[in-house]
């Protein structure tokens, strides 16, 4: 009897024991990550403990720009760094798997139990994803977590509505402030409301009501940034303006162009097949073979997997609404409004982290649909893009520590190079040549595997950490430099990847 208690209490808990298998499995890699491109700036606050300067520096230069992220997560995050690195990666992470959680639990509600748990897999493991938790200054996976709490709480939750809708106020204010992705969220929890305006007994006016109080949020947050605390720096400003809207339809046009043309170069150029795609299978897949931990948390995972479905297929339980019609509607809805921010620009840039929700819920969408097809089919697919997650996330991730200990060996030469070539009172000018877009890889999409030794003012702000005799980096300079200041140029080796130091001259 006890042994069947142990057994059963086992079965009960296979999704959460899964759920473990990849944290561990993610670990080594997650709590291996450091600094990259711009946490090399955003994190001197928490160095020089001017938290109070940076606000007020901040703000005069960006304007009211995505304030809670500054405030509730930079500060945080980076001061965790300076006393234990891997720990903010730890609770972004962390986050990552819970709002896993919170997406498998919503869509149990919706379809089968064991396929909203393969749903819920492909969403933890999705590679796009690494950029935010494993980048510091992105941190958009908070405002994901965010995201699916507020559908948690109006979907699943025992909440009265009185209090549904006082969180889902406050967590749409939190997100409004803290990152544009939830911006036109208000339209999603419209949507929900209205669709399960029986259930709630709402009339169409109360939804209407509750909609414009879950946009106040956004509108506030543009009002502030446009008319309060508005940037001086205009070099920071690139979203639209009042004064662009004569020109908004070829705007938007340049911007969907610009999506389209960036979208087919990841898909479909032959440069991405070889340099990120088939990289990071094939990497991903023998860094794994060679290392007998991941081959055994992969069996581990695989035999778990197979015990929990043949478990609940054992049960043959019929759920009243497993079409999965009302998630395709949501992925789709959640594809789309978590993208508009992103046109909102004069400037657009589609890297892996403005792109990854909505293609998430694109493949949502697209599993779910083939599972409606043929159940054998959304498996097998679902299973795929599940285990083929795994083998490209953690391949980004071990390239991700590459990136951060090239940028620190190759600061670490500029460095020497000044203090064995100059007088030590003098400050001067590096010129570094012949720089590739990244150390680690020709592939060049967003910023992905970008490093901080490729940006003037990242590699400054990387220097000042290690001395303060830098005046200024020029990297790869279009021409000859005519000021007269003491120069050491360097030029980047390819094939050992270091910095030739050239001369020491002056003009």
């Amino acid at each position: 009897m006890h042994k069947n208690n142990v057994q059963n209490n086992i079965l009960t808990y296979l999704p959460h024991i899964i759920y473990g298998l990849i944290f561990v499995l993610y670990l080594p890699k997650i709590v291996n990550i450091r600094l990259f491109l711009d946490d090399h700036v955003l994190i001197w606050p928490a160095l020089t403990k001017t938290y109070l300067q940076d606000i007020v520096n901040y703000t005069y230069g960006f304007g009211l720009y995505r304030p809670f992220r500054l405030i509730f997560l930079y500060y945080p995050l980076y001061t965790l760094y300076t006393i234990a690195p891997w720990l903010p990666y730890l609770f972004l992470f962390s986050t990552h798997v819970v709002t896993g959680i919170l997406i498998y639990k919503i869509t149990r509600a919706y379809t089968e139990k064991t396929f909203a748990f393969l749903l819920s897999l492909v969403y933890i493991t999705f590679p796009f994803f690494t950029e935010q938790y494993a980048w510091i200054a992105t941190s958009t996976t908070i405002v994901n977590g965010i995201l699916f709490l507020q559908l948690y709480i109006l979907l699943i939750s025992k909440l009265s509505l009185k209090y549904k809708i006082i969180w889902i106020f406050f967590l749409q204010f939190i997100g409004a402030f803290t990152y544009d992705t939830l911006f036109f969220n208000f339209l999603l929890l419209g949507f929900v409301l209205y669709r399960r305006r029986k259930e709630l007994a709402l009339s169409f006016s109360t939804i209407s009501i509750y909609s414009f109080l879950f946009a106040i949020p956004s509108c506030l947050y543009v009002f502030l940034r446009s008319f309060v605390w508005y940037p001086h720096d205009k070099a920071t400003l690139r979203e639209l303006q009042l004064t662009n809207l004569p020109h908004i339809i070829s705007i938007e046009w340049q911007n969907l162009l610009t999506f389209l043309n960036s979208q087919r170069f990841l898909f479909l150029g032959k440069g991405s097949h070889i340099d990120f795609w088939l990289y990071n299978i094939t990497q991903g897949l023998q860094n794994i073979i060679m290392h007998p931990f991941y081959i055994l948390l992969f069996v581990a995972i695989l035999l778990c997997g197979y015990l929990f479905f043949h478990n609940e297929r054992l049960k043959k339980i019929t759920d009243k609404n497993n079409n999965g019609d009302e998630l395709i509607l949501y992925s789709i809805l959640i594809a789309i409004l978590s993208l508009l921010p992103a046109f909102l620009v004069t400037i657009p840039a589609f890297p892996f982290r403005v792109i990854a929700m909505t293609l998430w819920a694109l493949i949502n969408v697209l599993l779910l649909l083939m599972w409606r097809i043929s159940k054998k089919l959304g498996y097998i697919v679902a299973i795929f893009v599940f285990l083929t997650g795994i083998i490209m996330s953690l391949q980004i991730l071990t390239d991700m520590r590459k990136v951060y200990e090239d940028d620190n060996m190759l600061t670490d030469q500029i460095v020497s190079a000044i203090d064995a070539h100059t007088d030590m009172s003098n400050r001067v000018v590096i010129i570094l040549n012949n720089m590739p877009y990244s150390t680690n890889t020709v592939y060049n999409y967003g910023e992905y595997l970008k490093n901080c030794i490729t940006v003037n003012w990242c590699i400054q702000m990387e220097l000042a950490r290690k001395t303060n005799r830098v005046e200024k980096v020029i990297i790869n300079p279009l021409h000859n430099i005519t000021d007269h200041k003491t120069y050491l140029e360097f030029v980047f080796n390819k094939e050992v990847k270091r910095l030739n130091f050239i001369q020491k001259y002056q003009l």
